[in-house]
């Protein structure tokens, strides 16, 4: 007989990237929790504000507009070629360093969830990426801004 008992998962090296990847796919099939996980979080963030996200948003077109301004002035180049490069750079940015940082510390704000509640671990990864997304997507309203502004067709 074995010395292990049955409610004991014995984790080997071969196990361990199959159970990630049932692990992912079925953080994927819980989408409706997490996109409103992701929502409520937004919500949350901002429930006593006027502008709500667009707070950030605001914010992201002062430092564009700044930037825009300073580069126009001090290196001489015209704004309307250079304030839509200038405006998906810290769009971009802000998406990318926001994911790192909470990425780090995205099953540590979660740990009473994890402890007390069945859910794949990716939820709150996919969580997290989804909430960082729709930030994001309120920020690009600036770039939008930019392309109507200076009526410039993208492609």
């Amino acid at each position: 007989m074995s010395d292990i008992p049955n409610s004991v998962t014995v984790i080997s090296v071969d196990h361990v990237p199959r159970a990630a990847m049932e692990d992912l796919w079925k953080g994927l099939e819980r989408y409706d929790m997490w996109s409103r996980f992701a929502a409520h979080d937004i919500r949350q963030r901002f429930r006593r504000s006027v502008l709500g996200p667009f707070w950030l948003t605001l914010s992201m077109g002062i430092m564009v507009a700044a930037l825009g301004l300073v580069f126009g002035t001090l290196f001489q180049q015209d704004v309307r070629d250079t304030l839509p490069y200038i405006a998906t750079g810290p769009i971009f940015w802000g998406l990318l360093t926001s994911c790192i940082s909470e990425g780090t510390t995205v099953f540590i704000g979660n740990e009473s969830y994890i402890r007390n509640v069945p859910l794949p671990l990716s939820v709150h990864v996919y969580r997290m990426l989804t909430r960082n997304i729709i930030i994001w997507g309120f920020n690009m309203a600036i770039y939008l801004g930019v392309l109507l502004f200076f009526c410039i067709n993208p492609g």
